[in-house]
């Protein structure tokens, strides 16, 4: 199940919701408190793409983050409500809470984190970040690189996947790769694999699609399509 909530969003303003998910009215301000009641029954929490970056807005993402009880995936306007690698790093690590958080920068936004743009070494930019803000980070690319935190964990963790392709570069379909990290980690598969998973699946099913005017609406049917015939496998 798929929990949507909006802030500001009611029953007569809200215009069309997707079939698939559950609705959940927030106001327009000091919604936070009424996620984290939400969140106790849930598995997962993607937060950012569309929220705003009013204040308002920034202060209830950092609190939800900071208290969430549930793995979360950060992006877009959470991203920025993060700030800085420091200012992330208070918020990542949390109100006492043993949670994963998943950050899942472009370029731009990594260089608001980190204070200078990634480079080309990929790897060494996603190791970097995971380790200054103690998130799992996925630096988005056409080479698309995870990169873990040293914890608790016998050693780090750096994935990578190379599905990427330039047909994924439009908008909203950095929100569809959030969506599909939240995904698998409400199934129960650790963050850093949820995210090199998801970057896989993200990268392989735009490649069944149109090589022009590819948009994020069509990606979801897609990935459906293109993890049942791995399911099915070769032989059905």
């Amino acid at each position: 199940m798929v929990r949507l909530a909006v802030p500001g969003a009611d029953e007569e303003s809200a215009g069309p919701w997707p079939n698939e998910a559950v609705r959940v009215i927030l106001a327009q301000k000091d919604w936070a408190d009424d996620v984290l009641a939400v969140l106790e029954r849930c598995r997962a929490l993607v937060i950012g793409p569309g929220l705003g970056r009013d204040d308002a807005t920034l202060d209830a993402v950092r609190r939800v983050i900071t208290r969430s009880p549930v793995p979360v995936v950060a992006d877009a306007d959470a991203l920025f409500a993060l700030g800085d690698a420091r200012s992330a790093r208070e918020v990542v690590l949390g109100d006492g809470v043993d949670r994963p958080v998943v950050l899942t920068p472009h370029d731009g936004e990594y260089r608001r984190l980190a204070g200078h743009d990634p480079g080309p070494d990929r790897v060494a930019a996603a190791t970097r970040l995971a380790e200054s803000t103690g998130a799992v980070v996925l630096v988005k690319g056409s080479l698309t690189v995870v990169a873990a935190p040293e914890g608790e964990a016998s050693h780090r963790r750096r994935l990578m996947a190379a599905a990427g392709t330039s047909a994924l570069a439009t908008a909203g379909t950095g929100d569809v790769l959030s969506g599909i990290i939240g995904a698998f980690v409400a199934r129960g598969v650790d963050a850093p694999r949820s995210a090199a998973f998801a970057a896989h699946v993200h990268g392989g099913a735009a490649r069944r699609g149109r090589s022009e005017g590819l948009l994020s609406i069509d990606l979801p049917d897609l990935v459906a399509d293109w993890l049942s015939e791995i399911e099915s496998g070769p032989h059905g």
